[in-house]
């Protein structure tokens, strides 16, 4: 897909180059449909305007040199407000269905914006200020509305929705920033801002009535986000360079959530079936966070430091999860089977260990400590067992199985 809105952009560009004056081409066929364009600047804008059916509206303003617009109306009613400053924007509108709006305005220099409707009540409102951004933007369905906005440049960005009631709000500043998101469903909700360059997102929702909100902000972050059943919310807040971020959640009601401000971590959430809730926060560098938990069930995992690593896997259901690092390269893997298990898990210090297994019901385990290079391993089998273990110091080791004959 970036390869054929690329090809456009470079036919498009080309197009404003070969002209040899302001251009104006407008075919209308229905009943009251109306075209108003106004070209002022210096040389070689292009406008083509195809109006059929009835009371269509386009307007477009071209102001500067090289523009190029395309506009394509059909059925009832659609609306597009154009409006082009600079050198050498280009946009394109397709509109098929009811009273479908699109409102774009492009300043500076050599940005494209391609737009695409079907359906009725839909509304896209796209800004580009900057050089050589991109945007495509496709709908389908009904009541379905997108505002983005690039600022900078080499800029860009897909959005598609499918369905009705979407509604997406898509911000991408300064350079070199890559974005998709994609709703297939009704009534889901995307809020995203990435700032600054070299950032990379791809955001997929299926289904009904999910909402993410995000925001990457620095050098080379790549997020990824897979939203799948219905009512599952997910936020991000990601500051630094070079993290990356993914949330993979199918099922209903589940919520993930992510902070992380440093630099070169990696924190994972994948969520499955019901009521799940996750919440990772990451203050350091080259960090390590991953959480795992089927149906019903509850995970923290707070990291504070460089070098931390931090595993929760909890199966089966209604499983409960805390994980605290604070220090350097400190290391805990929790893994819990069967149901209403819990698990504390405390570091402060440096290479520090702990690796905890539940397998069974209604088991309970108390990990802390503090200090350097201590280590502590957990067996639970079986039900209702209860441990804690308090390590202070440098090099302790503590090895407990409870259940195992």
């Amino acid at each position: 897909m970036k390869k054929v809105v690329l090809s456009l952009a470079m036919l498009a560009i080309g197009f404003s180059a070969n002209a040899q004056n302001h251009q104006n081409q407008l075919t209308q066929a229905g009943e009251q449909n109306n075209t108003t364009v106004t070209q002022t600047g210096l040389v070689f804008n292009n406008a083509l305007t195809s109006q059929e059916g009835e009371k269509n509206t386009t307007t477009l303003t071209q102001n500067g040199s090289l523009h190029t617009s395309a506009v394509k109306q059909s059925s009832v009613e659609n609306k597009a407000a154009l409006s082009q400053y600079g050198v050498g924007q280009n946009v394109m509108v397709n509109q098929v269905g009811l009273d479908n709006r699109v409102v774009v305005d492009q300043r500076a220099v050599g940005n494209l914006s391609l737009n695409a409707q079907e359906g009725e009540y839909n509304s896209i409102y796209a800004t580009q200020d900057g050089y050589l951004n991109i945007s495509s933007i496709d709908q389908k369905g009904e009541r379905n509305e997108i505002v983005s906005e690039q600022t900078g440049g080499l800029n860009f960005s897909i959005v598609e929705q499918n369905g009705n009631g979407n509604v997406i709000t898509f911000d991408q500043g300064e350079l070199g920033n890559d974005s998709t998101i994609t709703q297939n469903g009704d009534e889901n909700g995307v809020s995203f801002t990435q700032a600054g360059s070299f950032n990379t997102s791809a955001i997929a929702q299926a289904g009904n009535a999910h909402v993410y909100n995000g925001s990457q902000e620095g050098f080379g972050n790549t997020n990824l986000v897979s939203q799948g059943g219905e009512a599952n919310t997910s936020s991000l807040d990601v500051l630094g360079r070079y993290n990356t971020t993914k949330f993979n959640q199918l099922g209903d009601n589940n919520n993930a959530e992510m902070v992380i401000v440093g630099n070169e971590n990696i924190v994972s959430i994948d969520q499955y079936a019901d009521n799940n809730s996750s919440i990772i926060t990451v203050e350091g560098n080259d960090n390590r966070a991953y959480n795992y938990q089927i149906d019903n069930s509850e995970s923290i995992i707070d990291q504070v430091g460089d070098g931390n690593v931090g595993y929760v896997v909890q199966h089966d259901s209604n499983q409960s999860s805390e994980l605290y690092q604070n220090g350097t390269y400190n290391r805990a893997e929790v893994s819990q089977k069967g149901s209403d298990n819990y698990n504390y898990v405390a570091q402060s210090g440096e290479t520090n260990q702990v690796f905890t297994t539940q397998d069974g019901k209604h088991n309970y385990s108390i990990i802390m400590q503090e200090g350097t290079s201590n280590s502590a391993v957990l067996n639970q089998i079986g039900n209702t067992h209860q441990s804690m273990i308090s390590q202070s110091g440098i090099g302790n080791i503590a090895n407990i199985t409870q259940g195992l004959n």
